[in-house]
């Protein structure tokens, strides 16, 4: 009896897996790769660290311990303050176990990894779920201001909502869907550089102290999965995206000469200057992703190249390129967009009582209706564009379309904007975690696959590993705002000290890296 190619085939590949699974992680259906758990040094020196950091607060705690026992005992009702080296090697040490757990979850073969089934009735029902969420703990905003704090928390956290559906349920399948999402992180980077764009403007504070603030609070946990997941920085885009921006904003304002609202209120010339820098900056936004070269000559230089290129690339950041160049003119149009609310408030253009529409309402019904225009027509190009690519292209320049679309539906009408979802904005307070912390212990095998605690029920496995995925993002965020708070001081000597210590020791891992790669 004779076989064609197909049967001869699938039977090597029962036969392999047989042999192999027990040996491998698998990420796709390749076979067979080296048994064993290999670390680099950068990893072995990392967990050092960290334990090290655990055994001491233990330390510290137990020393904490016998001083409160002894005022116990000499019944003095003083009370110890709690040492400032404790707190953050307390923290320190939970940050160590969380990163341990991180590892367990997707480096070794304890928990089991599935496959992403992908359906559009299950990703319509998931988002459906999280309607009947946000809109069960709808209630009344602490200020009633266009795009207020309340209002973009809850605008970062259904996006986020959405992200980590898109993500579980593997709908990038779903060129459709694809285009719509696109346009939730183009909206989170509008977000970010109109937030920035108003602190830097209201405030006038261009200090060190707050420079290092941001940048360290977005990227603690994304540096520190680097050093134990053995992954390039690049590798978790999104923070990468949104710190180059804040950079690109930071700078925009930096630049003399410096302008801020209290310059503004004694002369007009201000305005007309920081128009000019904006302009400036859509026009090197244009020429600057134009050509790969030019991109990849910025960011070829080391150290910067180990951090913005992926293992598989040569000294061109394609990928850098690629994903800083889809949305790369909605941090200047977040930053314009900023001004011209500042200007058509202060000018009294719009109506600023939190509970009248901005414009009479003949011209609000009309920008309502030409918002809904807009989303009709961009929901036309997705169900049009006919693959990744083209789609990509056009996105670019029209993006701030239906940006701009939702947040004049969101704010024109007095209850909608005076009101917020409690649970959606909740959300948005910790959507940086989550973004990044589903990589490992979500998802699994670098996003490609699922995290599996409990076989044979999807359903009760999504539930379990959602639970303890948001408790642990939760975490995160809160031991990140007190490392951050500790490490980030207004004495410029000080954090000009601390500032030049991490970047070395940040060169140092990174050559360490390089010496220790293997091929």
């Amino acid at each position: 009896m004779h076989y064609d190619g197909r049967p001869m085939n699938l039977g090597v590949d029962l036969i392999l897996n047989i042999a192999c699974n027990k040996r491998i992680e698998p990420v796709d259906a390749s076979c067979c790769v080296r048994n064993g758990i290999e670390l680099t040094i950068v990893q072995i020196l990392t967990g050092i660290f960290f334990l090290i950091c655990a055994i001491a607060s233990l330390i510290m705690w137990k020393k904490q311990s016998l001083i409160s026992n002894a005022d116990v005992e000499n019944q003095s009702s003083s009370q110890q303050p709690v040492h400032h080296s404790y707190v953050i090697l307390l923290n320190l040490s939970k940050f160590g176990l969380i990163l341990a757990y991180f590892y367990i979850c997707d480096r070794t073969p304890i928990f089991m990894k599935e496959s992403k089934v992908y359906g559009l009735g299950v990703f319509l029902a998931c988002l459906g779920v999280f309607f009947l969420l946000g809109i069960s703990s709808w209630k009344v905003a602490s200020k009633g201001d266009y795009l207020n704090r309340d209002q973009t928390d809850e605008w970062k956290g259904w996006m986020q909502l959405v992200i980590l559906a898109y993500h579980y349920l593997g709908a990038s399948a779903d060129l459709h869907v694809y285009v719509w999402v696109r346009i939730l992180v183009a909206s989170y980077l509008f977000m970010s550089a109109y937030g920035h764009f108003n602190y830097f403007w209201n405030k006038g504070d261009y200090s060190l102290f707050r420079f290092s603030q941001v940048l360290l609070r977005m990227n603690i946990l994304t540096v520190l999965l680097c050093y134990t997941m053995n992954r390039p920085y690049q590798f978790y885009y999104f923070m990468p995206l949104i710190s180059f921006y804040f950079i690109i904003v930071y700078l925009t304002h930096l630049m003399w000469p410096q302008m801020d609202a209290s310059k503004a209120k004694e002369t007009n010339k201000p305005i007309f200057i920081m128009f000019v820098k904006i302009g400036l900056l859509l026009i090197v936004s244009l020429l600057l992703w134009k050509s790969l070269t030019l991109f990849s000559s910025l960011f070829s230089w080391w150290p910067l190249i180990e951090l913005f290129r992926t293992q598989n690339e040569d000294s061109m950041v394609r990928e850098w390129w690629f994903r800083s160049g889809l949305d790369r003119f909605m941090a200047p149009y977040g930053m314009l967009f900023a001004f011209l609310l500042i200007i058509a408030k202060n000018s009294k253009w719009i109506n600023t009582d939190p509970a009248q529409w901005p414009f009479s309402k003949v011209v609000s019904w009309i920008v309502l209706i030409l918002s809904l225009v807009v989303f009709a027509f961009y929901g036309r190009f997705s169900l049009s564009c006919p693959n990744k690519p083209e789609c990509n292209a056009t996105h670019s320049w029209i993006s701030f379309l239906p940006v701009t679309a939702f947040m004049l539906l969101r704010n024109i009408i007095p209850s909608l904007r005076t009101c917020y979802s409690a649970f959606f904005a909740w959300t948005g307070k910790i959507s940086l975690e989550l973004f990044i912390g589903q990589y490992h212990i979500w998802l699994a095998n670098d996003t490609y696959s699922l995290l599996v605690f409990i076989p044979g029920f999807p359903f009760a496995n999504a539930a379990i590993t959602t639970f303890v995925f948001v408790c642990v993002a939760h975490e995160i965020s809160s031991i990140c705002g007190v490392l951050t708070s500790y490490a980030v001081t207004k004495d410029v000597p000080t954090m000009i000290k601390r500032i030049a210590f991490l970047a070395g020791l940040l060169a140092v891992t990174l050559l360490l890296h390089v010496l220790t790669k293997r091929d």
